[in-house]
Parts: C-alpha cells; sequence; structure tokens
C-alpha cells in the first residue's frame, strides 16, 4: 500500500513536471498549485482507501507485535518460576 501511495505521488509529480517542460503548464506557484490540485483530486479516491488499508494493517502490526510481547513475557515469568 505505501508503494501505491508513493507511485501515484511521483506519477503525479511527473506528470505535473512533464506539463511545465511542454509549456501546457507555466512555471509560477499560482499554475503549478493549481495542476497539483487537479492531479490530487483525480487520484485523491484511490490514494485514500489505499491510506486507510495502510493505516489499518500498520494499527493491527502494532497490537500483533503487542500481543505476543504479552504472551512472551508470560512465558518467560512461567519459566523463570520454575
Amino acid at each position: 500500500m505505501l508503494y501505491f501511495v508513493v507511485s501515484v505521488a511521483v506519477n503525479s509529480a511527473m506528470d505535473i513536471a512533464g506539463k511545465i517542460e511542454g509549456g501546457q503548464v507555466q512555471p509560477d506557484a499560482a499554475s503549478i498549485s493549481q495542476a497539483v490540485s487537479k492531479a490530487s483530486q483525480d487520484a485523491e479516491r484511490s490514494t485514500d482507501i489505499a491510506t486507510t488499508i495502510l493505516i489499518s494493517l500498520w494499527v493491527i502490526g502494532i497490537v500483533d507485535s503487542y500481543r505476543e510481547g504479552r504472551k512472551r513475557d508470560k512465558a518467560k515469568e512461567a519459566n523463570t518460576k520454575n
């Protein structure tokens, strides 16, 4: 998911850079900002879904790591008592 989000951002940036080089977008802050806004609106839905999945998987990983750590601590504590 992270690869997808980053690749969408890089592809959008490369597309805008190409438009600037081709003369379709003027090389000033206002025109570039407008092009970035349009590109982000076009890719917003797919990146929102990917970002939501990425954050969900990250939280699941944190919870799983915590759970696994607690399990190992309990096992280590039980071995120490014996």
